[in-house]
């Protein structure tokens, strides 16, 4: 059956406002920088982020400790890598982060403390503090700055294509199957932006370091992504298999017009 002007015009506002809630979901699972333990641990769990962060303290502590390199990075590899170790991390993988998303360009630095605390030895204490040389990765910046953009723009477009459909006086088949599309658009958008994007694409596009920060902070929402997106799939299923079935009650219903016959009663 084709669509009136109302339907299309529904139907464009599900996908705008599909696109805004994918966009804003993975700004604020990914992009969002947060000194926070749950955010360091994710970050943490990143096998050559916990790398690169170990090699270089064992490289600054190596002479203070008079051990091989080796053998702090396995050490300070167990600090970190456990809940309390992400307690710890928590200011400096939020530091660096800020660093890599260019919302901040001053240095991060590891203090002597820290390295203490790393290293599980207060002679690093007496270290002087050094620059941890994180980058700013191009790509995660101009995503979140698109991202940043793109939220309000299509939202405010959904709402205005929304309204312009209301006008056209949509009916109630059409408007229950609007919102159909739109549960389900919004189910594909939050897999695409919560999903595929930052845990599928990112790492492809860019194989920088950092660059999967972006992926584990958005894996520690995958339950909940996929949950919503579930129930908004089946919900708009549910609501564009209702408006199928009474669009054929209202055919089978429909009266059909039948030829009336009068019996001829004159004389031929």
């Amino acid at each position: 059956m084709q669509k009136s002007l109302a339907g299309v015009l529904l139907l464009l506002a599900g996908i705008a406002l599909s696109v805004a809630a994918g966009s804003w979901w993975l700004q604020r699972a990914a992009f969002s920088p947060s000194a926070s333990q749950d955010a360091a641990e994710a970050i943490l769990n990143e096998a050559e982020i916990r790398a690169e962060i170990t090699g270089i303290v064992a490289q600054i502590t190596q002479g203070a400790l008079e051990e091989s390199p080796n053998e702090i990075a396995v050490r300070v590899d167990q600090v970190i890598g456990s809940r309390p170790g992400a307690t710890l991390m928590a200011e400096l993988i939020n530091d660096s982060y800020v660093k890599v998303l260019g919302l901040d360009d001053a240095p991060v630095v590891i203090t002597g403390e820290q390295l203490a605390l790393m290293v599980r030895d207060e002679r690093a204490g007496a270290l002087d503090p050094v620059t941890y040389p994180v980058p700013r990765i191009g790509t995660l910046t101009t995503l979140r700055s698109t991202l940043r953009w793109l939220t309000p723009i299509m939202g405010a477009l959904g709402l205005v294509l929304a309204l312009l459909a209301l006008v056209a006086r949509p009916d109630r088949r059409e408007i229950t199957v609007g919102i159909g599309e739109v549960a389900l658009a919004t189910a594909v958008s939050l897999v695409v932006f919560g999903y595929a994007i930052p845990v599928q694409l990112l790492p492809a596009v860019d194989d920088s370091t950092w660059t999967t920060a972006a992926k584990q902070l958005a894996l520690r929402h995958t339950a909940v992504l996929i949950g919503t997106a579930v129930v908004l799939a089946i919900a708009g299923a549910v609501l564009m298999l209702m408006s199928r079935n009474t669009n054929k009650r209202r055919q089978w219903s429909t009266p059909m017009s039948v030829a009336r016959y009068r019996d001829d009663r004159s004389w031929s």
